[in-house]
């Protein structure tokens, strides 16, 4: 038996909007809840005074505002401004990186699940130093 379904434009942006939704959302990233949001911290595990790289992710309607910090002293300044990871992060994210305090150096916008998950497939390619708390490059 065989059945026609009429679906209107917003019927079906609805659906389409649905199914993107439910294929992955921060938490499948590897994210914990933080407050209205979203974190990851690179390497897992760290602690909020010994994050390498910390990752937030703050929904606003169907996208996420996303802020990438990198723990800013000397020699992680100079691999932002090396390593490509990082150029090709501010490439999705559409800003550059900024000093923000003595801590860490940011990047921030707006962007989708889809943005989220490649930033993170990218972070998460870098090779730690978890006892120094720095990148080997």
């Amino acid at each position: 038996m065989k059945r026609i379904v009429r679906l209107t434009e917003s019927d079906l942006t609805r659906i389409v909007k649905r199914v993107i939704m439910e294929q992955k959302t921060p938490i499948d990233l590897g994210f914990e809840k933080w407050g209205d949001g979203f974190l990851l911290r690179i390497p897992k595990g760290s602690t909020p005074n010994k994050n390498v790289i910390r990752v937030q992710a703050d929904p606003i309607g169907d996208n996420y505002n996303i802020m990438v910090l990198v723990q800013g002293n000397k020699r992680t300044r100079s691999e932002i401004k090396g390593i490509n990871v990082f150029k090709e992060i501010e490439g999705i994210i559409g800003s550059k990186f900024r000093r923000q305090d003595n801590i860490f150096d940011i990047v921030g916008g707006q962007g989708s699940i889809g943005d989220l998950k490649n930033i993170v497939t990218k972070l998460k390619t870098l090779k730690v130093d978890e006892e120094n708390n720095w990148f080997t490059v």
